[in-house]
């Protein structure tokens, strides 16, 4: 028997999963401007087309003595890929007009059609969705003086799942815990509406925000299988209003600084299998970025940032607090043409992740913690006219390319 304890206490738990992904990505966008007399038009159109496939094979027999030499001989594959196409084509037009010195405005519109279409065999998707949405926006400007501006703003923007979110395929991380997206995952909707006042160096925001069936991440326990899948659900009906505030301190010539506050009090109700209580609470977080110019030409810029967000609420979970600093060291040479940055990341590796629920009677403990603290080295040479001006774009496909993690 003692020599079985001494077998049993060498069982480790072993799980390999092969996930293969194919992106097809395609895009087109085009944008107009019309000055009027009486009103700037803005308008154009954008398609984006994805065709994103996933297979995976994975192999997991749970707790074993001894490794396993070659696990992909013993590892299941699913007999057809993950197949996800989606259509997405809108078309947006705005107008900005002033009234007189002080005051200026902008109404815009987008409009957008989405066709959805994902199958696979194993496990079982059939999901075909078509939608049409109008998103409106409204800008007001009002300047106060050369040292006070207010501004007010409403908008309705939508939020999709990045394409991992919609992975059906499962992944073992313990023989009672696997994860997997969900193919059926919607877009959440998103309400926000904003008051920015801007005096000297202090800008002030006050918002407000609304959420419908938003998606998250959710340990679902079963207690009497003993296991918990983590997937996506459309479960959150969140709203959230707060202020924040940014000062820019630069007295000094050789030190400025740009330091933030924001806090918010969100309530949050869940529509979940087994009913939970609403989750109401406050939210808070503090930044500081500081430069530091160690010449008298500033051609050499020391950095230090640090940030804080106290414990508080995320969705269904409660959160801890967690932090982190970071430094930087610039070099500005020939002519301040040629850039050698050095900066640093969470050197104290303080930015973990610490969350808690009790969901179906059960209480989930999670603690992420991702290793943040990096270290880079750039070096960039800047060529050409300084004078020029040239306008930032971003591409048609950006928005898609975050979604498939580019």
């Amino acid at each position: 028997m003692e020599g079985l304890d001494e077998e049993n206490e060498r069982r480790y738990f072993f799980s390999y999963n092969n996930n293969v992904n194919d992106f097809n990505i395609y895009s087109a966008k085009i944008d107009v401007e019309n000055p009027l007399k009486w009103i700037n038009l803005d308008f154009g159109a954008k398609y984006n087309f994805s065709d994103i496939s996933s297979d995976i094979s994975s192999f997991s027999p749970g707790f074993i003595l001894r490794p396993i030499e070659d696990p992909t001989t013993l590892m299941d594959t699913y007999p057809l890929p993950f197949q996800y196409k989606e259509n997405i084509a809108a078309a947006y037009i705005s107008g900005t007009r002033n009234f007189g010195e002080r005051w200026s405005a902008q109404l815009g519109f987008r409009l957008e059609r989405t066709e959805i279409d994902a199958h696979s065999i194993l496990p079982n998707v059939n999901r075909y969705d078509l939608y049409t949405n109008l998103f409106p926006s409204l800008y007001i400007n009002y300047n106060l003086d050369n040292q006070t501006n207010f501004s007010a703003s409403y908008s309705r923007r939508i939020q999709r799942p990045d394409f991992y979110e919609l992975n059906p395929y499962e992944y073992y991380r313990s023989p009672n815990l696997f994860y997997s997206g969900n193919p059926n995952l919607e877009p959440a909707f998103i309400d926000n509406v904003e008051l920015n006042i801007i005096h000297k160096n202090l800008v002030t925001r006050l918002y407000f925000t609304k959420e419908v069936d938003a998606y998250a991440e959710i340990p679902v326990p079963d207690r009497d299988e003993n296991f918990s899948v983590f997937s996506y659900e459309n479960y959150i009906d969140r709203q959230a209003f707060g202020i924040s505030e940014s000062y820019t301190w630069n007295t000094l010539n050789w030190w400025s600084s740009v330091n933030n506050l924001d806090i918010s009090y969100s309530k949050a109700s869940f529509n979940l299998t087994a009913p939970e209580p609403d989750r109401n609470g406050f939210n808070s977080r503090i930044s500081t970025n500081n430069d530091f110019n160690l010449n008298a030409e500033k051609t050499i810029i020391a950095g230090l940032n640090y940030w804080y967000q106290f414990a508080g609420f995320d969705g269904i979970f409660e959160t801890e607090a967690q932090s982190a600093t970071g430094v930087s060291l610039q070099f500005l040479l020939l002519d301040k043409n040629l850039n050698i940055s050095l900066r640093g990341e969470d050197l104290f590796r303080n930015a973990i992740d610490r969350r808690s629920a009790v969901i179906n009677g059960v209480t989930q403990e999670i603690k992420n913690f991702y290793d943040t603290r990096q270290f880079w080295l750039s070096v960039s040479y800047k060529f050409g006219n300084d004078n020029l001006k040239v306008r930032s774009q971003r591409s048609g496909n950006s928005d898609i390319e975050r979604r498939a993690g580019g």
